[in-house]
């Protein structure tokens, strides 16, 4: 099966002319949206509207290593696969989060998802 990636920008006019931009990937076929520009492991979300009324939509997240890597369901399996030469990495996802659904804790006083975070500590230890 042929993997197609392509990112898109796409500009959405919201009242008074204001524009808002919304990055998407398209994956495989599927358009997932990009919710963390200029970091090092990419966030994704798909949202999926339930069929019965009233239903609050459901999330699914994704992450890759870069812009070219391909893209996998965000969890500690495919994190553990994905990052297995970085072992500090690896440690310190086991000590701060506790579960798939703190992995898209975004931390509002460094203003980026913690995931990242943990990520550039994990290099800093690597490099000493």
């Amino acid at each position: 099966m042929k993997k197609t990636m392509l990112l898109l920008c796409l500009l959405f006019f919201i009242g008074n002319g204001m524009v808002w931009s919304q990055t998407t990937r398209v994956f495989n076929g599927e358009h997932l949206i990009l919710m963390n520009r200029g970091e090092n492991i990419l966030l994704y979300r798909v949202t999926s509207m339930p069929s019965i009324k009233g239903s609050k939509p459901i999330y699914s997240f994704f992450f890759s290593k870069d812009s070219i890597a391909p893209v996998l369901p965000l969890s500690f399996m495919e994190l553990n696969a994905a990052f297995t030469e970085n072992t500090a990495f690896l440690e310190l996802l086991e000590v701060y989060f506790r579960n798939k659904e703190e992995l898209t804790t975004f931390d509002s006083r460094n203003r980026r998802y913690k995931i990242n975070r943990i990520y550039d500590l994990s290099t800093d230890i690597n490099r000493q």
